[in-house]
C-alpha cells in the first residue's frame, strides 16, 4: 500500500498559491487516473482509495493547513499501518527554478513547515518529490511569495509537468530512484511520457553512456 500526500493550505483563497503546488499535483493524478470514487474527510484530510495497477494507493490533501501537515498524515499512517518508505510527499520548493521537479529520500527541511511538521511524526525515509516554485530572492519575501498566486501562464506551463507526475506516478513511487527535471530548459520532455525515457534521455544518462 502507498499514500500519497499534496501539501497545501485548505480553501478557496489558497487554491492558485505557490504553497498549493502539491494539491494541484495530486488533483492532476486523480485526474488523470479518472477518480469516480467520493473523497472521504477523514483523519483531518481529504482521501481517496483507489487501485492503481492492483496496488491500493491512498490520495490525501491534509486540511490542516501547512503548518500542520504531519498532525494528519500520522493519523492515516497509523490507521492504514503504511511503511513510512511506502509515502510520498509533493511539496513546493523554493530552491528549485519554476517547472522543476526532483525525486529525493531524506535531506534537511531548508525553512519547509510543512516538511517540519511531518518530521515530528516519521521518520527521514520517506520520498519527497520537490516541485520548484523559485526563491523571490530575499527570504524576508518568502511568506508573501509562497501565499501569492501562479500567474496565468505559469498555470499553463505547470500542466506539462502535471501530466508527467501523473503519468509515471506509480513508477516514481515503486523506484524510489532519484531523479531531476526541468521542464522549461528542454522541450523534448513535453512529448516524452514514460519515466524510463525520460531517464534514458537525460543529460547525465547521455554523459554516463559514454563510459560504457
Amino acid at each position: 500500500m502507498y499514500l500519497i500526500v499534496g501539501l497545501g493550505n485548505p480553501g478557496k483563497k489558497y487554491e492558485q498559491t505557490r504553497h498549493n503546488i502539491g494539491f494541484m499535483a495530486v488533483d492532476a493524478i486523480l485526474n488523470s487516473y479518472g477518480s469516480n470514487d467520493k473523497p472521504k474527510k477523514k483523519f483531518n484530510s481529504i482521501i481517496h482509495e483507489l487501485q492503481l495497477e492492483n496496488k491500493k494507493v491512498i490520495i490525501a490533501k491534509p486540511e490542516t493547513y501547512m503548518n500542520n501537515s504531519g498532525d494528519a498524515i500520522i493519523q492515516i499512517v497509523n490507521y492504514f499501518k503504511i511503511k513510512t518508505e511506502n509515502i510520498l510527499i509533493l511539496h513546493d520548493e523554493l530552491d528549485l527554478p519554476f517547472g522543476s521537479i526532483r525525486l529525493k529520500v531524506g535531506g534537511g527541511i531548508a525553512g519547509h513547515n510543512g516538511l517540519k511538521s511531518i518530521l515530528s511524526h516519521l521518520d527521514n525515509t520517506f520520498l519527497r518529490l520537490r516541485l520548484g516554485i523559485d526563491h523571490p530572492g530575499d527570504k524576508r519575501l518568502v511568506s508573501n511569495y509562497v501565499l501569492g498566486n501562479f500567474s496565468n501562464s505559469e498555470m499553463d506551463n505547470l500542466n506539462t509537468l502535471f501530466v508527467y507526475i501523473a503519468t509515471n506516478i506509480l513508477n516514481i513511487i515503486s523506484e524510489r530512484e532519484k531523479f531531476q527535471i526541468n521542464f522549461r530548459s528542454t522541450n523534448n520532455y513535453k512529448y516524452i511520457h514514460s519515466h524510463k525515457e525520460i531517464k534514458r534521455n537525460s543529460p547525465l544518462t547521455k554523459i554516463l553512456n559514454l563510459f560504457k
